[in-house]
């Protein structure tokens, strides 16, 4: 395999490993979980479907900063400088 594929599967697996770490995914998975042990239980629906959104966006933001970096494209209103910056994507 030519080593700069290799280190971008190195790279994609390490952000794979980050995306799992992350407070986003462990809250998603947690939801997940309750709606699991609690099918009837409405509140736990809501949870999760909140929990998804979250996590949607997190995917969203992720995306778009890899646009960013290997294209120098951003979104429609982005000023290109992520200081103070609330994330990328679509406001909820």
């Amino acid at each position: 395999m030519d080593t700069s594929i290799k280190a971008v599967f190195d790279s994609t697996q390490a952000l794979g490993e980050a995306i799992r770490a992350s407070e986003t995914y462990q809250a998603l998975k947690a939801a997940e979980t309750a709606v699991v042990m609690n099918p009837n239980d409405m509140a736990f629906h809501s949870a999760y479907e909140q929990a998804q959104s979250s996590f949607t966006q997190l995917l969203q933001q992720v995306n778009q900063v890899l646009q960013f970096v290997v294209t120098g494209e951003t979104e429609p209103g982005c000023g290109r400088s992520c200081s103070g910056c609330a994330g990328c994507g679509p406001k909820q």
